[in-house]
């Protein structure tokens, strides 16, 4: 999980604000607990002991010595040293007591923990110190939500509001405070102005979608609850940020990097992840965030190298698609292949590594491969769309390896699942019926669906299967006419050259000959997805 620096932690004691004037030395982090860490925790823990242990070794002022005391903290905090840290901190602001940075620390620190009143102790504090610290008002206003207490919330969302009217973070906050008050259409009205400065705030539809439920329209509450996700608002605080600075965990820069990816922000997110990469080489979740990114920026060689090492890492079905993926978009077909195939020995009810294969086969004219996985698809297959689009498919690899009946059965299946009239499937039908010996009454309905698809969109593929089924009925004049309109779209799209197979079956229907194969193998048909349920296609 992606450490976050306000998570709920288990409850500890926390030493009374301004209790000494001279800071103790400080206790070492228990020997079992710092050796659980990574080597290079271990060292900064080390080293800003021993800033402490310098300052307080050549009587450094109280200013100088309470800022390695809150260095020290930073260290221990964002380690997750916990009860450290506020001892840290504890000291820091004993020494500097008028100093916001150790109450403010100290505040958020009670937080992560899940002590409201510690919290609430600290942030009162800072803001006894400053009365227009807009971050204090509002952690303070979250503190107060989570006591139980909207009313005093609100005055301090509104009070942050008036620092920073263009604060994402306060209307949220406002809004929430009016759902707990069940002020429905304030609520509505606070939490999408903060969507409006925060869109990429995906959590914040969670609680939108209450307030929509509140009122009773619960179709927009529908909306809002599908658009749902875990990105909070962001709040720009420059301490939380220094305390981030100082990890040396690969789990804190691998948050931070989802945490920008999310926010749209890849460049960010690339350099963050390369740290966690760095600190963390062979973590699974560091090597798939890493990868992911990399390919959202189009840099599919460097993407390749971390998904390769991810495979070799955690050698599971899912990152073998990974790989396969980022090796087609790098133009390695036979790359890809080997990584499908090897995702599909692992899992072989793995469907969506399956259907890239399955595709890709298709697209490779490894027709008969092609058919046996689309009809392993269409065994797997959850709904009926699902059936009707793999049933097409393998119908479509056995027509391109001149597999008739296959085809035949396949496609009829297909058509049967559909239950509606899908201009694929009858595209396919008819050039099956047409090529593979189809009887009288079956080519009549053939032409009908034929003439229905030209007339919905006449183009190069519409006439082109007109024209087969007409000289498959031995109608030969109006095979060539529909067959030179074929070549004409051809012509004017710049297809012409690549498709032979026009010119290969108009002078078949001169001759009065009937085509003999639905498709050709380079045919683009065989390149393309298929929806069942929209119908599209070719």
């Amino acid at each position: 999980m992606p450490l976050r620096l306000f998570a709920t932690m288990f409850l500890t004691g926390l030493l009374t604000v301004g209790a000494c004037a001279a800071a103790p030395a400080p206790a070492p982090v228990p020997a079992e607990r710092l050796a659980q860490a990574p080597g290079a925790v271990r060292a900064a823990v080390a080293a800003a002991y021993a800033q402490v242990e310098d300052a307080r070794e050549r009587s450094a002022s109280p200013g100088a010595t309470a800022d390695a005391y809150e260095h020290l903290g930073d260290v221990l905090y964002v380690h997750e040293f916990f009860d450290d840290a506020r001892a840290a901190y504890g000291n820091a602001a004993a020494l500097a007591p008028n100093r916001i940075s150790p109450h403010y620390l100290l505040g958020l620190l009670a937080f992560d923990e899940g002590d409201m009143g510690r919290a609430l102790t600290n942030f009162d504090r800072v803001l006894e110190l400053d009365d227009r610290h807009a971050l204090a008002l509002l952690r303070r206003g979250w503190v107060y939500l989570n006591r139980g207490d909207p009313n005093a919330a609100a005055l301090d969302f509104n009070a942050a509001l008036a620092l920073d009217p263009d604060s994402a973070a306060a209307l949220a906050g406002l809004g929430r405070a009016a759902l707990d008050q069940r002020e429905f259409e304030a609520a509505v009205d606070h939490l999408s102005k903060a969507l409006e400065r925060s869109p990429t705030a995906s959590r914040l539809h969670h609680t939108l979608a209450l307030a929509y439920r509140g009122l009773g329209q619960r179709e927009r509450a529908r909306e809002h609850l599908a658009r749902s996700g875990d990105v909070a608002v962001r709040v720009d605080d420059s301490l939380e940020a220094r305390v981030g600075a100082e990890s040396r965990s690969a789990q804190l820069y691998l948050a931070l990097g989802v945490q920008s990816a999310a926010d749209g922000d890849l460049d960010t997110a690339v350099r963050q992840l390369v740290t966690a990469y760095q600190l963390a080489p062979d973590n699974p979740h560091v090597l798939l965030n890493y990868g992911a990114v990399l390919a959202r920026l189009g840099r599919f060689d460097e993407a390749q190298s971390v998904l390769s090492r991810l495979a070799a890492v955690d050698a599971t079905a899912a990152n073998f698609l990974y790989l396969g993926r980022v090796e087609q978009a790098r133009g390695e077909a036979a790359a890809a292949v080997a990584a499908y195939t090897r995702a599909v020995s692992l899992d072989a009810s793995h469907y969506e590594a399956r259907e890239e294969l399955a595709y890709l086969q298709l697209e490779q004219g490894e027709f008969v491969r092609a058919a046996a996985n689309f009809a392993t698809l269409a065994d797997q297959s959850g709904n009926a769309g699902e059936r009707a689009r793999n049933l097409y498919l393998h119908g479509m690899a056995a027509l391109g390896g001149g597999e008739c009946a296959v085809a035949g059965a396949a496609l009829e299946s297909a058509r049967a699942e559909a239950q509606e009239f899908i201009a694929p499937i009858a595209d396919a039908i008819a050039r099956m019926r047409s090529t593979c010996g189809g009887t009288d009454a079956a080519l009549e309905e053939a032409l009908a669906w034929a003439q229905r698809l030209y007339a919905n969109g006449p183009g190069l593929e519409s006439a082109e299967t007109l024209a087969m089924v007409h000289a498959a009925l031995g109608r030969f004049e109006d095979g060539v006419d529909f067959q030179a309109q074929a070549m004409f779209e051809a012509m004017k799209s710049g297809e012409l050259e690549q498709r032979p197979a026009l010119q290969v079956n108009m002078a078949r229907y001169r001759n009065r000959q009937a085509a003999e194969r639905a498709y050709a193998h380079d045919d683009p048909v065989f390149s393309q997805r298929f929806e069942a349920h929209t119908g599209t296609g070719r």
